[in-house]
């Protein structure tokens, strides 16, 4: 039986396969046209602004020199979004950054990886999307993507999708917790800032009541390592089932 063939993506022109081995800057490339040329990918104008914005947040945290990935005084230089904590004091245990979160979809984004992730979501999925000949060949070049813009790269990378009758697809891309550093300046206490970033978005009333933590729920009772909320779905389920 022969495989299926892969869709494409972003009305039929997002080559799933081919896009696979695209350089960063082929990859760059493409978000500008979306962004310029909405209407070619059938996205509605009044959607134009905010591809926009989100296009340059990625180009900024884009590795060597995006504006935002090399800031003086902010180093080391990362993926991630932050701004000099006036309170740093190398001899305490408070970090040296605070986050500088950029919303999107109501949802604050602060790592390169899963903006790269909100942007590959921008579409619905093609009708007849299926596992095989859609989601998981778009997770495996999303996969690549991230190795493009740098080899610190998430260990995992994740799709939700949410079947509708008779329509397309919502769906949307997301990565474990990454692109952050810690040295090999001093920064405190700065991963355990990006860390809580991520449980923040899922840390609500039912969670309070239940005295979850981000070390300590069920996931890790039952022996995993990773941590409440830094896990790849996080970001997808937060932003599908708000």
């Amino acid at each position: 039986m022969a495989p299926e063939r892969v869709l494409h993506g972003f009305n039929d022109k997002l080559p799933i396969e081919e896009a696979y081995g695209w350089s960063k800057e082929k990859i760059l490339d493409f978000m500008d046209d979306v962004a310029i040329n909405p209407q070619r990918y059938e996205i509605q104008d009044d959607q134009r602004p905010a591809i926009e914005r989100l296009v340059r947040e990625i180009r900024d945290l884009c590795p060597p020199d995006g504006s935002s990935y090399k800031q003086e005084g902010l180093e080391p230089d990362q993926m991630t979004k932050r701004i000099l904590n006036k309170d740093w004091n190398p001899s305490s245990r408070s970090s040296k950054f605070l986050l500088n979160p950029f919303v999107y979809k109501h949802v604050p984004f602060t790592g390169l990886f899963d903006l790269v992730g909100a942007f590959l979501s921008i579409k619905t999925a093609p009708v007849r999307a299926t596992p095989n000949n859609f989601y998981i060949p778009l997770m495996g070049m999303y996969e690549q993507w991230c190795r493009n813009f740098h080899d610190n790269s998430p260990k995992m990378v994740q799709c939700t999708w949410i079947s509708h009758r008779e329509a397309k697809c919502q769906f949307f891309l997301g990565a474990s917790c990454a692109g952050y550093r810690t040295g090999p300046q001093p920064t405190g206490s700065w991963d355990m800032v990006v860390r809580n970033g991520r449980w923040d978005l899922i840390y609500d009333g039912a969670m309070r009541q239940r005295g979850y933590k981000m070390y300590k729920c069920p996931q890790t009772q039952a022996g995993s390592k990773v941590w409440f909320g830094n896990c790849a779905e996080t970001i997808p389920l937060v932003v599908l089932l708000r």
